[in-house]
């Protein structure tokens, strides 16, 4: 089994639907010096979707899920991956890379994981919906994330980049 960071729309409930399974294991985590941005269109949600960049200081916030080879197959399908060279990937919207993230074990108890992340290999900057930015925020809340003052997360709290 291996870890996949979900950054976007792959929240729990989707991936169990894609997957089709009935409960999937998952740990809230962050990837430290990214930056959550929306590159590429995605033709099922009429918008731009998530990716990251690197960004030194910076921050994405999601949850990651135990997947197996299999699963990895089915969702580079799903997420329009290249699977021949998903190092560098030239077709397709994006590519599977791995990154370093933290796991949430617990209070002030972290693991730093390299886990899979689907990346854009489009620069160019394109809208998210309200719709796509909903699925965001619910993959970032059931990582039970929140902000400074301990309110959840809300669309509005999303930075359009």
């Amino acid at each position: 089994m291996e870890w996949l960071f979900c950054h976007g729309s792959n929240n729990i409930n989707q991936l169990m639907e894609i997957l089709e399974k009935d409960e999937i294991e998952f740990a809230s985590a962050y990837a430290k010096h990214w930056q959550r941005v929306f590159r590429g269109y995605s033709k099922f949600w009429r918008s731009g979707v998530s990716t990251i960049i690197k960004n030194k200081g910076a921050y994405v916030f999601g949850i990651c899920v135990k997947v197996t080879r299999f699963d990895l197959s089915l969702l580079d399908f799903n997420e329009d991956a290249n699977p021949d060279d998903c190092f560098d990937s030239k077709y397709g919207l994006r590519k599977r890379e791995k990154v370093k993230v933290n796991l949430v074990l617990g209070d002030n108890n972290f693991k730093e994981v390299m886990a899979w992340a689907y990346i854009s290999n489009s620069k160019k900057f394109s809208r998210p919906s309200e719709k796509y930015l909903k699925e965001v925020v619910r993959t970032i809340n059931q990582g039970q994330w929140t902000m400074i003052n301990g309110k959840k997360v809300t669309v509005k709290d999303i930075p359009i980049r």
